[in-house]
């Protein structure tokens, strides 16, 4: 592999080297999960007539009905006591390889948005205001 191409498949900064990042859920401010709260009610209502019966109830099984954001950790106990799988956090859209690196070790990513909390805001479009930054916590890209 040549250099740049090494360099372009490297983690961004604050990511581990499987392009982990840690959500940290403490973090989150009532704002931000109610932010969640409204995005997830409005999604779900929209899978209603849409998503099979079968992915339905999966939602259910995993609690995810529970207000607020997910924490992981929370989601990957019950999700490998149902199903062998966790969820792992990344920073973005993360290369190919990577991503299924992590399916092959049963690891589900769920990205954590690299977009300003003004886009943000602008594609949710479900709150006056920008939400805060840690929603839509910009990562570093490494240099």
């Amino acid at each position: 592999m040549n250099q740049a191409a090494a360099k372009a498949s490297a983690p961004p900064l604050g990511a581990a080297s499987d392009w982990t990042v840690p959500q940290d859920w403490p973090r989150y401010t009532a704002a931000e999960h109610a932010l969640w709260d409204t995005l997830y009610a409005r999604q779900t209502a929209m899978l209603q007539d849409r998503a099979a019966p079968a992915f339905l109830r999966g939602i259910d099984v995993l609690k995810m009905s529970r207000p607020g954001i997910p924490d992981f950790e929370e989601l990957s106990e019950r999700l490998t006591a149902l199903t062998g799988w966790r969820v792992a956090a990344v920073p973005g859209l993360v290369p190919d390889e990577v991503f299924f690196r992590h399916l092959a070790l049963t690891r589900s990513t769920i990205c954590r948005s690299r977009t300003s909390s003004t886009t943000c805001s602008a594609m949710c479009r479900c709150c006056p205001t920008p939400p805060s930054p840690t929603i839509c916590r910009p990562m570093a890209r490494a240099a």
